[in-house]
């Protein structure tokens, strides 16, 4: 297994980030919007802006589970909910104790 961890970018602070054809930003991952992706992976955490609002999430891909597949899909459609997916292997020392330090990358 692959451990990942995902930080969803606050494009609110620079709209033009958000990479959708409405122009609208958000402050996070819709956690409805994620549900049927997040079936092929297993979560381990969930971080949140609000309630059923994503800042960041850690999983895990399982062995036959093709990582460059599943973030394109998941690039595809945090863009359309108006936020980009800084994805990162959870594998690199800096990224986890980034990620335990619980410190906002937005």
């Amino acid at each position: 297994m692959h451990d990942v961890v995902i930080w969803f970018e606050d494009c609110t602070r620079i709209p033009h980030r958000a990479c959708n054809e409405s122009g609208v930003a958000s402050r996070g991952m819709q956690e409805s919007a994620l549900a049927s992706l997040l079936q092929q992976v297993s979560v381990t955490e969930k971080r949140y802006v609000e309630p059923g609002l994503l800042s960041a999430i850690r999983l895990c891909y399982p062995a036959d589970l093709i990582p460059e597949d599943f973030e394109k899909e998941l690039k595809c459609l945090a863009q359309e909910m108006g936020t980009n997916p800084w994805i990162r292997n959870a594998g690199e020392p800096d990224y986890l104790a980034f990620w335990n330090s619980r410190k906002l990358l937005f």
